[in-house]
């Protein structure tokens, strides 16, 4: 049996089968048919959609967690400037503006969490929340001692030391007067080592360390030597007074030195130790978070692009199976009617001729049909009950019909 043979054997059984359904329900089968493929057709199309409209607003998210994480990197680098600038002038304007970029920074990381979906994303700004939290709390332990090192040098070691070097100047300038050029002479060396240990203070302040602290306290020891030897020198009272004055403002000088000492170490451990390590990983790990968050938008962008032209192939593959589907069905749906009417004509033909013999087709199907070759049946069946008749018997004379109807297809 040829290929051909066995595919006309099937479609033929096909549609023999069709004839046990009335003609309705064949076209409603086969509209149905069709329907549930463009259903499916569409229904990919909207699954497709749907999946590519989440992963845009999954993309939008993302971009614009990434454009906050970016203001944030460029905010750390403000804030670092303005606290250094606030340690070194005191300027309460930078301070204001730091404690302000702090604040929309805790305010800016807050929103990009509650708006992060990845898991290790969220991470990251978990910890960038964490991290700013202590900047902050750094900064307001900072901003008290930064006050006090400026009440320190600004209220005590500022006006010691000019007092202690007018009390110097005036001692060298009465002992000139009177004539006692050793006394002013030795009041001129003390007030040198005086300069040189406010010197070494400003250079402290400038940048700290120990061996700057270290030089200031030799100084400060030449000095109350060199006052030392000056007062075993003088005879003038008022001129003790104020050597001796000298010397007791040099151990203020050097106790208001050591508190401001204390207070620009701390200072420069929180600022240039605890705080900077802390801006530092909050950079990395906003770099970190961003490049992530660039792999995730490309990772969304080539799985969308790959979803629409998935959801493209599957339509095509659709779209021309109901095609083919849609025309078969036709056929099939049309030949199981066309046929047997077909049949039924040529029969009814041959009845109207008066050929009784002629088998009924169709007279197994159970749709109309099937009730016509019934009702032709019958008709067949009356005729051959009548008397006189006899097989292959015309009947005399043309047959009165009239000109045989021909159905429509």
């Amino acid at each position: 049996m040829s290929r051909d043979t066995a595919i006309r054997g099937v479609l033929m059984t096909i549609i023999g089968f069709c004839g046990r359904f009335k003609v309705v329900t064949r076209i409603a089968a086969a509209f149905t048919l069709l329907l549930v493929l463009l259903g499916l057709i569409g229904g990919s199309g909207l699954l497709t959609l749907s999946t590519t409209e989440r992963r845009f607003d999954d993309y939008a998210v993302i971009s614009n967690n990434a454009l906050r994480i970016e203001r944030i990197s460029a905010s750390i680098f403000d804030m670092r400037r303005n606290v250094i600038t606030y340690i070194h002038t005191g300027n309460p304007q930078a301070s204001a503006q730091a404690r302000r970029i702090q604040t929309d920074l805790a305010d800016t990381v807050a929103e990009a969490i509650r708006e992060a979906r990845d898991p290790a994303r969220r991470a990251n700004l978990e910890r960038m929340r964490t991290l700013i939290d202590g900047y902050r709390a750094n900064y307001e332990r900072l901003v008290p001692l930064r006050e006090r090192r400026g009440q320190l040098v600004d209220q005590g070691m500022n006006p010691i030391g000019q007092k202690a070097r007018e009390d110097l100047s005036e001692i060298v300038r009465t002992a000139m007067a009177d004539g006692d050029m050793e006394a002013a002479a030795l009041a001129g060396i003390a007030q040198e080592a005086l300069m040189l240990a406010r010197l070494e203070a400003n250079r402290f302040l400038a940048a700290p360390g120990e061996e700057t602290a270290d030089r200031f306290r030799d100084r400060v020891a030449q000095f109350e030597q060199g006052v030392g030897t000056l007062l075993a020198r003088l005879r003038n009272p008022e001129r003790q007074r104020e050597a001796k004055e000298a010397l007791d403002l040099a151990k203020r000088y050097q106790a208001s030195f050591d508190e401001v000492r204390t207070a620009v170490f701390e200072v420069d451990r929180l600022v240039n130790g605890v705080m900077s390590q802390e801006a530092g990983e909050f950079t990395d790990l906003a770099s970190r978070t961003v490049d992530q968050q660039s792999e995730a938008r490309a990772a969304l962008l080539a799985e969308t692009e790959r979803d629409m032209d998935r959801t493209m192939q599957v339509s095509i593959v659709f779209l021309v199976a109901a095609t083919v589907i849609g025309v078969l069905a036709a056929w099939i749906v049309g030949r199981s009617i066309v046929q047997p009417v077909t049949a039924m004509t040529r029969a009814m033909e041959r009845l109207a001729a008066g050929d009784l013999t002629v088998a009924i087709p169709a007279q197994g199907h159970r749709d109309e049909i099937g009730d016509m070759a019934a009702a032709v049946q019958v008709f067949k069946d009356n005729a051959t009950s009548g008397p006189g008749w006899r097989p292959n018997r015309r009947p005399s004379g043309p047959p009165r019909r009239s000109a045989p109807r021909r159905w429509r297809r």
